[in-house]
């Protein structure tokens, strides 16, 4: 279901998109951009996963592109917005889990994310 006339709540980005999300394929950003904006009007997007080791608001949108899986992780339900959290590319032949060096990105981005909603 559709939702009508909802506006989306803005984006804030704690990494640099153009140094890594804008380093991705140009389909992939596509993708992952209309992902995003379902996320912004409050949506649940099929394929997002809920990350639940982080909380329960903290959403992964994946985009597969030839052998390679893009992520990008995001914070919903807060006050100023949604927060672009980390994005990252997998590599499809090393697992499903998200590595250990990307999940302390996420959680040191998260502590900034809820300190600067709350601020």
């Amino acid at each position: 279901m559709v939702r009508q006339n909802v506006e989306e709540r803005r984006v804030i980005w704690l990494f640099r998109r153009e140094k890594t999300l804008c380093a991705f394929p140009d389909e992939v950003q596509d993708e992952l951009g209309h992902k995003l904006s379902r996320v912004q009007r409050g949506e649940f997007p099929d394929d997002a996963t809920i990350l639940a080791e982080f909380g329960s608001n903290i959403v992964e949108l994946k985009q597969d592109f030839s052998t390679d899986t893009y992520r990008l992780i995001c914070m919903r339900g807060m006050k100023k917005g949604v927060y672009a959290v980390h994005a990252f590319m997998k590599k499809s032949k090393s697992g499903k889990a998200i590595p250990q060096d990307d999940k302390d990105i996420i959680k040191r981005r998260i502590r900034i994310a809820v300190k600067e909603d709350i601020a």
